[in-house]
């Protein structure tokens, strides 16, 4: 931890120096700094640095869909997880489904890429939902999910 710890404190004073210009790195290392602090059991500082790093990669998203939408997929996935350990399930289902509609432009991109972690991301908020008794709203995911066999046709 302390070597990820040290690389974040390196890319936010490039980060400082540059501005914008290590954004990628600096948010890589937030969201790794999050894993490990979860895996630790330090949800709320892991909140926090992962929080962090759905904002840069939000942003980034919005300059480069194309490019770094799996990445805020995969960030915002992390923040929901950690929102759930938290006990904060509302907060954590919307971030899923955030993360969902992130995965559904993707697989617009590129359906046989980004198909697996699309199913992977409808399946878990599906469950998450059903464990909290909200069984229409897990049914209603199905309507409104892209086939993607249909478009490895295409």
């Amino acid at each position: 931890m302390e070597a990820t710890e040290e690389a974040l404190r390196i890319w936010r004073q490039l980060d400082e120096i540059e501005p914008g210009q290590r954004r990628l790195d600096l948010a890589y290392s937030l969201h790794n700094l999050g894993v490990i602090l979860a895996e630790l059991g330090r949800h709320r500082e892991a909140l926090e640095v992962t929080r962090e790093a759905v904002e840069i990669r939000r942003h980034m998203a919005e300059t480069e869909p194309n490019l770094q939408r799996p990445y805020l997929a995969i960030s915002l996935h992390s923040l929901g997880t950690l929102l759930h350990e938290t006990d904060d399930v509302n907060s954590a289902l919307n971030v899923f489904r955030e993360a969902l509609a992130e995965w559904r432009a993707c697989i617009e991109q590129d359906p046989q890429l980004y198909a697996a972690p699309y199913r992977r991301e409808l399946a878990h908020l599906r469950k998450q939902l059903e464990l909290q008794g909200r069984h229409d709203e897990a049914a209603a995911l199905d309507l409104g999910a892209p086939d993607a066999s249909d478009q490895d046709a295409e």
